[in-house]
């Protein structure tokens, strides 16, 4: 009987160690959502895998009590190593699948059933059994080492994938007077306490897939621009556009960096100075900017010179001073959208998108064109005034209170295909 009792005591401890491979994911960011633009559907998945290097002088100890171990998937062994998986991870702690049997000198076995690691700077170490749970073991001195970052670009999915490795070394915590009860029986373990058990090695992986929505079909003609008051989508999606360009307020940037919102800027060329630039970029980081005229003349006119005189400078204009051609218009006042001549000569200058709005923020005051709340697709008119940090956090507000999310406007508007 008293044979029997060790037998048990001896499987705990050696359970316990071969689990212990869990250890080096403690204070590891396991599950942690990446920050993205709004409009953008991102997942994080993240697996990871554990080497246990059982220590030469705790094998001999083993070896000499006659216990001996196996593993079953998931877990695998190779030699003196013991490879286990990660199986969940919570805020508070990481828990491995065991799936390992240990055989003492009797036949007598012991299974594993789940290994749960504490996190922190060092890290507690709970193994359960069948026969209760054991806590004997942590982990210590764990080092931490970033791998290169990879990163790939295919279509509209972006995939970025971070390998972080963790090395630390396992001890035993406990004395030898220290008793286990198993089944009821009490018995005493032989082990020495601090003694190295081990080294583990975990290699974590952490796998970022962004999305992006799919555009709409756009036809390869520049010369018969649509005109969107509201976007026609069934997502969850709210549009916030900002007219003019005359006061670029350092509150309205610092909001809108701080929440990463995508801006579709609709500037007027004058009043884009030197000085103003690198404003309207990072604002506009998330977005676009696009074209509202040189000086917010209205089209409503049948005047081609004076709608080619408006328009067709800007193109060129931005794209030298931002990067990118613009491919929306939004005509000053929302006058004439869709008057003929002006489609007629801004298609000939690549607009391809007369965008107006059904809702506007002025002043703190939300109004939308049908007096009933914003839906999904609706583009809201703001200006760059000396409110447009308090407009922004109304709009943010009112798009999120529709359980809608601001997006990218360019994201649903495309820009055009390229002809021949």
């Amino acid at each position: 009987m008293m044979d029997a009792m060790r037998d048990w005591t001896r499987l705990a401890i050696s359970a316990v160690a071969m689990a212990v491979a869990t250890g080096v994911f403690i204070g590891l960011p396991v599950g942690t959502a990446q920050s993205t633009p709004p409009g953008l559907t991102t997942t994080v998945t993240v697996s990871g895998t554990t080497v246990l290097a059982l220590d030469d002088t705790f094998i001999d100890t083993l070896n000499e009590r006659g216990v001996r171990f196996s593993a079953k998937a998931p877990a695998t062994r190779a030699g003196r190593d013991i490879g286990l998986r990660l199986a969940k991870a919570t805020d508070s702690a990481f828990h491995l699948d065991g799936a390992l049997v240990l055989v003492g000198p009797t036949g007598s076995k012991l299974q594993v059933k789940d290994v749960v690691v504490r996190r922190g700077e060092a890290g507690d170490i709970d193994v359960t059994t069948l026969v209760g749970k054991l806590d004997l073991m942590r982990t210590e001195s764990v080092v931490t080492k970033a791998l290169p970052t990879r990163k790939t670009v295919k279509g509209r999915v972006t995939t970025v994938i971070r390998t972080t490795t963790y090395t630390g070394v396992l001890r035993l915590t406990r004395d030898t007077a220290t008793v286990l009860t198993l089944k009821g029986a009490l018995g005493a373990y032989a082990f020495s306490p601090g003694q190295t058990l081990g080294t583990i090695t975990t290699r974590l992986v952490e796998t970022t897939t962004t999305t992006r929505p799919k555009p709409a079909t756009r036809s390869t003609r520049t010369d018969d621009p649509r005109v969107t008051y509201q976007v026609k989508t069934k997502d969850p999606v709210a549009f916030i556009t900002i007219d003019d360009g005359i006061i670029t307020p350092k509150a309205a940037l610092d909001y809108v960096e701080k929440h990463r919102i995508p801006i579709t800027s609709f500037l007027i060329s004058s009043q884009v100075t030197d000085s103003k630039v690198r404003y309207f970029e990072r604002i506009s980081r998330w977005g676009s900017v696009q074209n509202h005229t040189t000086t917010h003349a209205s089209l409503a006119t049948s005047d081609a010179s004076l709608i080619k005189s408006q328009v067709c400078p800007v193109q060129v204009d931005f794209r030298r001073t931002f990067g990118t051609k613009p491919w929306m218009l939004r005509p000053p006042y929302g006058a004439g959208p869709r008057n003929t001549t002006m489609h007629e000569v801004v298609g000939k200058c690549g607009i391809t998108d007369v965008v107006v709005w059904d809702a506007v923020v002025d002043n703190g005051r939300l109004s939308t064109a049908t007096g009933s709340g914003l839906v999904p697709g609706s583009v809201v008119l703001l200006h760059y005034t000396g409110n447009l940090a308090w407009d922004l956090k109304v709009a943010v507000t009112a798009i999120r209170a529709a359980g809608l999310r601001p997006a990218n406007l360019a994201d649903y508007l495309a820009a055009p295909v390229k002809r021949g």
